[in-house]
C-alpha cells in the first residue's frame, strides 16, 4: 500500500491512502508503515468498518489522528478527509452558535458540550453532520436530538455534582455522557434503553469516550428503576402520552423529572416537575419540542 504525508501548519497529519484499498459497505484492516516516523509502534493501523477507517496504534499520530471517511451517498473517490483537529473547531463553532442563539447560558453546560465528542455517538457515516444543529437517525428508527434541543433539556434539569440521575432512553449514549460531565465522579447515572442493539451502541460509545461508569440498562423504562430510587434528576429522552406519575413517585423530594409529553412527533410540549413534598408538585412549560414515542408500559404501545 502506497502511502504519501503532507504536513500542513498546524501540523495535522492527512495521509493520502489509495481509494481503491477501501471497499464501501464491507469491513477490512490494513496495516502500513507510519508515515509520522520512529515511534514505539512502527505501524499504524487502520480499521475500516463500512466507511470508517481510524489511524490507531502510534503515539506521535495521537493528536493529529485523521479520520477517513466515506459517507454512502458519496463515490469512493470523492471520499473526504476530517481530522480530529476540524472536529473540534466544528464543535466550538457550534457551541458559540448556541450561545449566541440564547441556548447555552451555564457555564457547566458549555463545559459539558466541550467536553463531550458528539461525533462519537453517532453512526460513521453521518460523522460529517455531528455539529449541525440538527436530530440525526442511529437506527430502529430512534434519534439523537438536535444539540440546542439538548441544551433546554440540561437547563431544565438544573444538575449539580454528586447527583444521582436516571434517563430514560438511551439511543446513542450522548445525553448519558453529558450529565455524567455535569454530575462528576462523585454522581451516579443510570440510562435505560429497550431496544438491545441500541443499549451495546450506547454503551460502547460510552466506554470509548471515558465514561463507562455510567450503567446501562436493558428494560422497559416507561417503569422507572425503583431498585436505585429515589433519583434526584429523572430525564425521558421519548415523548410520554402523560406526564409520568409513577416516575414522580421515585423521584427524591426536591427532585425533578423533565419529559416530552404529547402526540407522535406533533403537538409534544417539553415539561419539568418539581417534587416540592411528597404531595405538592409543581410542573411547568418550557416550550414546544418533537420526540419519537416513549414506548412501554406506560407509555405508547409498540406498533
Amino acid at each position: 500500500m502506497s502511502v504519501t504525508r503532507t504536513l500542513r501548519p498546524a501540523r495535522i497529519a492527512r495521509f493520502k491512502v489509495p481509494f481503491k484499498s477501501f471497499a464501501p459497505l464491507s469491513a477490512q484492516t490494513a496495516t502500513m508503515q507510519s508515515p509520522l516516523g520512529p515511534t514505539s509502534s512502527s505501524l499504524v493501523i487502520i480499521n475500516v468498518v463500512g466507511c470508517l477507517a481510524v489511524i490507531r496504534g502510534c503515539p506521535r499520530a495521537l493528536k493529529t489522528s485523521t479520520i477517513f471517511m466515506f459517507p454512502y451517498r458519496l463515490k469512493p473517490e470523492r471520499g473526504i478527509l476530517i481530522s480530529v483537529a476540524m472536529y473540534e473547531k466544528a464543535r466550538e463553532e457550534l457551541i458559540n452558535r448556541l450561545i449566541r442563539w440564547g441556548y447555552l447560558t451555564k457555564p457547566e453546560i458549555i463545559e459539558a458540550f466541550r467536553k463531550v465528542p458528539r461525533h462519537e455517538f453517532l453512526p460513521a457515516n453521518l460523522r460529517d453532520y455531528a455539529y449541525d444543529d440538527q436530530p440525526l437517525p442511529i437506527g430502529h428508527g430512534q434519534t439523537i436530538s438536535a444539540p440546542s434541543m439538548i441544551a433546554i433539556m440540561l437547563d431544565s434539569l438544573e444538575l449539580k455534582p454528586g447527583q444521582k440521575v436516571l434517563e430514560i432512553g438511551t439511543g446513542s449514549g450522548y445525553n448519558a455522557a453529558l450529565v455524567a460531565e455535569m454530575v462528576g465522579p462523585t454522581g451516579k447515572v443510570f440510562t435505560i434503553e429497550r431496544i438491545p442493539e441500541l443499549a451495546e451502541f450506547g454503551r460502547a460509545n460510552l466506554q470509548k469516550t471515558g465514561y463507562g461508569w455510567v450503567n446501562v440498562l436493558i428494560e422497559d423504562g416507561t417503569t422507572g428503576h425503583k431498585k436505585e430510587a429515589p433519583w434526584d434528576r429523572i430525564l425521558v429522552t421519548a415523548c410520554s402520552p402523560e406526564i409520568p406519575r409513577h416516575l414522580i413517585e421515585q423521584l427524591k423530594v426536591g427532585g425533578k423529572l423533565a419529559t416530552p409529553v404529547g402526540q407522535h412527533y406533533m403537538f409534544q410540549t417539553w415539561f419539568v416537575v418539581e417534587k416540592r413534598s411528597e404531595k405538592d408538585v409543581i410542573t411547568r412549560e418550557r416550550g414546544g419540542c418533537s420526540f419519537v414515542p416513549l414506548v412501554g408500559k406506560h407509555g405508547w404501545k409498540k406498533d
